[in-house]
């Protein structure tokens, strides 16, 4: 977690889909590894394994840009998960790298099951320390 806190993004508190690569042109903020990240805080907390003093700051930063950037009401009342990377991994096919290019070709969509799954988890995880 120590590592995830110096690569947060400053201005959203959320981390970027190559977490080492900041603003870099083509790179974006994603939000199923930055959910996961917080609900990673916020459990370490709620356990004890993670000091509140140290990372409490982080993860409220963090959770208040998700509801900014990643997470939007609609119409009807229900919420969306947006900037969720659809599917990256290693190997198993060509173009599978690992490298800038291929991660951010991968296609972006919304309320992807990574996304919505990570969402609940931050967010009971957060609450439940409240």
């Amino acid at each position: 977690l120590e590592a995830l806190a110096r690569v947060q993004d400053h201005a959203s508190g959320l981390w970027w889909n190559v977490l080492d690569q900041g603003a870099r042109e083509n790179n974006y903020i994603e939000a199923s590894a930055s959910l996961m990240f917080l609900y990673a805080f916020a459990r370490g907390i709620a356990l004890g394994i993670v000091p509140e003093s140290g990372f409490r700051a982080l993860l409220d930063k963090g959770f208040d840009g998700a509801l900014r950037h990643l997470i939007r009401e609609e119409k009807d009342g229900l919420l969306s998960v947006l900037h969720v990377c659809k599917t990256a991994g290693l190997g198993g096919r060509p173009g599978r790298d690992g490298s800038f290019a291929y991660y951010n070709s991968e296609p972006v969509v919304e309320n992807d099951f990574k996304g919505i799954a990570s969402f609940i988890l931050a967010a009971n995880a957060r609450e439940s320390i409240a």
